[in-house]
């Protein structure tokens, strides 16, 4: 009867065979439960009750999560414990991972030969370029890490940077590059203090979070600064600036700029000389200064190129068009875009030929040339990729939707592009993408997010030293904000546009200030005063070719004469501007105007006054264009023409080859034959 005595501390065989199980994990192989002592019957007998299910190839695991997750949670610490030191002796019995016997080890309270097994699953997990694993792993070794080894600490640290930064583990490797910086192996080495705070900029960017980037820059160009090192010094103030610039905080970008071209100079690294001065030209030439922004960059071109720096030269032949955009001169800016793109093409640049189009393609938009700013824009993100150009192309299309009245598709871009102009802190186009996404709302009928968007889309603006981009915006506003009867907002409006004038008096920003006067006119109940005001900012929209700038204020203007009582005059004016308007594919604004024509109770097809041609009657052509054409069909050289209406040749150039793009015509003597028969060779 002796023998029959159960042992009161023996334990029930089916809760040795839950415990085992459970520490294994969701499956577990039912080999190792009899190697560790497990009799069958009991493994059996839970089979057969439905506790566990068989899952093939000897592995078996728990029918239900939580019935695992209460055995684990009654066992006891210590006997929990055992188990896991039992299932990691197995593990290292068999050759099992390095990574899955770590767990057991540092559950099993056995914390140095636990570090040393995640070591291993680290050094593993590299040598198959599974970084993420490779993190993990690293991230679990560092967990418990002795307070006394601080080397070897550093080292990890730097590895766990590195591979959760190409798994994508973003917060885990912002989370490292910080502990870095406060290592304090690191803090005693500038050199590895600086790469760690330039590490964190970097993921920050990836994360999204643009103004922790370039706070950790600036920590970076600080060490640098204090250590001496001019070559580090003018890559981390080059770093900087180039940020700076994009945000269009311009006076600091400048300043950043200027140092890493000092420091380049004392480093003797001719090409790092050329990349910043160019820069240093880009931050003048977007707050208006172009003459000074012009010699610059060209003196940065000719430094690359006589040091044969391709990639500096790339930099400022990107950088040279945006001396005429931000002067208004948009045509100038498309020529010298091209000239960036032949350069790219004849050194094989790829990704800076896709940025010079999307670029390209603002310039094509603003003159009128919608079909070859689509165009170009597909080829620009041809192929996958997330940078700025894709941020740009989808900008510029999905302003073309809006102004077509294509709703659907313009939010769709929109809100693509302005999530990620945000997310990397391209302020330019933040500008635009904010006006485009307000302007929308309007036309979706809902007045109340459209006055929010204007409004926040102002405080971004008081935010930077932006004084172009804003102004497509601040037009839209004030025709919104006068509609509205807002004053208040009209008025800070106005101020908006003179501080722009007062910093970069351009033909678009003194077109910009007359069309919000015309506004504050128009709302006051002036509509003789209004109509001067916008015609006037047709005069100066007209020298940039902003066709449909010209639109609108014919649109307004004619608004305001038939308010003032000159319904004749006044229709004359939405006539003109409903064929430009239709001659782009802007069918909102067609709309608008017909309705306007309609209410004033005359016909939209009424004949318009002989000394008021249409885009149409121009035969597609803008202008300036039409302009051009009426000297070419006359034989005049380019040269001739040039003089005729006092601009360069170089510009005449440029329109001469537009009118042949317009006209389908691939030699000067077959677009002054076409010229002929359209009769634009009679005085």
């Amino acid at each position: 009867m002796e023998g029959d005595r159960k042992d009161p501390d023996a334990e029930d065989p089916e809760a040795v065979a839950l415990g085992i199980a459970a520490v294994f994990g969701e499956s577990f192989p039912l080999e190792a439960l009899v190697e560790l002592g497990v009799a069958e019957e009991a493994i059996g007998a839970l089979l057969d009750a439905g506790r566990w299910r068989e899952l093939g190839n000897g592995r078996a695991g728990f029918a239900d999560d939580a019935d695992r997750g209460e055995v684990q949670r009654s066992m006891p610490w210590a006997r929990a414990r055992q188990r896991h030191r039992e299932v990691a002796g197995w593990l290292r019995s068999k050759g099992g991972s390095a990574a899955e016997l770590a767990g057991h080890l540092r559950a099993g309270g056995e914390l140095g030969a636990a570090r040393e097994a995640y070591l291993r699953a680290a050094d593993e997990a590299e040598r198959h370029d599974d970084h993420a694993a490779a993190a993990e792993a690293l991230g679990e070794a560092l967990a418990d890490w002795p307070a006394d080894d601080r080397v070897e600490r550093v080292a990890l640290l730097e590895r766990l940077v590195r591979h959760a930064r190409l798994g994508r583990d973003l917060d885990r490797a912002a989370r490292a590059a910080i502990d870095l910086t406060l290592a304090a192996p690191v803090t005693d080495d500038p050199a590895r203090l600086a790469e760690a705070w330039r590490e964190l900029g970097s993921i920050r960017e990836l994360q999204g979070q643009p103004d922790l980037a370039l706070e950790a820059r600036r920590k970076a160009l600080e060490v640098c600064r204090e250590a001496g090192d001019p070559l580090a010094l003018a890559n981390e103030a080059l770093a900087v600036a180039e940020t700076l610039v994009v945000r269009m905080q311009l006076s600091q970008g400048l300043a950043e700029a200027e140092e890493a071209e000092r420091a380049a100079r004392a480093a003797e690294d001719p090409a790092l000389e050329s990349k910043a001065m160019s820069l240093a030209g880009l931050a003048l030439a977007m707050a208006g200064q172009a003459t000074e922004a012009r010699r610059r960059i060209e003196a940065a071109l000719e430094l690359a190129l006589r040091e044969g720096s391709i990639d500096a030269a790339s930099a400022a032949y990107q950088r040279m068009p945006y001396v005429h955009a931000y002067v208004a001169d948009y045509h100038g800016h498309r020529k010298s875009m091209l000239d960036a793109i032949d350069f790219c093409d004849r050194e094989a640049f790829e990704s800076d030929r896709r940025s010079c189009l999307a670029c390209m393609a603002w310039a094509m938009f603003r003159t009128g040339d919608w079909k070859g700013a689509a165009r170009v824009c597909r080829e620009a993100t041809a192929k996958v990729n997330d940078g700025s150009q894709r941020v740009i192309a989808e900008a510029i299309n999905g302003l073309l939707a809006v102004f077509r009245g294509e709703m659907k598709t313009a939010r769709r871009l929109l809100d693509s592009s302005d999530v990620a102009a945000r997310r990397m802190g391209i302020a330019p186009m933040e500008l635009i993408t904010r006006a485009a996404l307000a302007l929308l709302d309007e036309l979706d009928g809902d007045r109340a997010a459209a006055a929010r968007r204007f409004s926040e889309l102002r405080m971004f603006w008081e935010q930077t030293e932006d004084h172009v981009d804003i102004l497509v915006g601040a037009c839209r506003a004030a025709t919104f904000c006068a509609a509205e009867g807002d004053r208040a907002s009209l008025k800070a409006w106005a101020e908006v546009v003179d501080r722009c004038v007062s910093a970069n008096a351009n033909p678009e920003s003194l077109g910009s200030a007359a069309f919000v006067a015309g506004e504050r006119a128009l709302l006051d109940g002036d509509g003789g005063r209004a109509a001067d005001h916008f015609l006037h900012a047709r005069e100066c929209f007209a020298q940039s070719d902003l066709v449909l700038e010209l639109a609108q204020c014919d649109h307004r203007a004619g608004v305001a004469l038939v308010a003032a009582g000159r319904a004749a005059a006044g229709c004359d004016l939405l006539r003109r501007g409903h064929a430009a308007a239709k001659a782009l594919g802007a069918r909102p604004l067609v709309a608008r105007i017909e309705a306007r024509i309609r209410a004033a109770g005359a016909c939209v097809g009424e004949e318009r006054r002989a000394d008021a041609p249409t885009r149409d009657s121009r035969h597609g052509l803008t202008r300036r264009q039409f302009e051009v054409a009426t000297y070419l069909a006359r034989g005049c050289t380019n040269k001739e023409i040039a003089a005729e209406l006092g601009l360069s040749t170089r510009t005449i150039d440029m329109h001469v080859a537009h009118v042949f793009d317009r006209l389908n015509c691939r030699t000067r003597a077959e677009a002054a034959r076409k010229l002929v028969q359209l009769g634009l060779d009679e005085d």
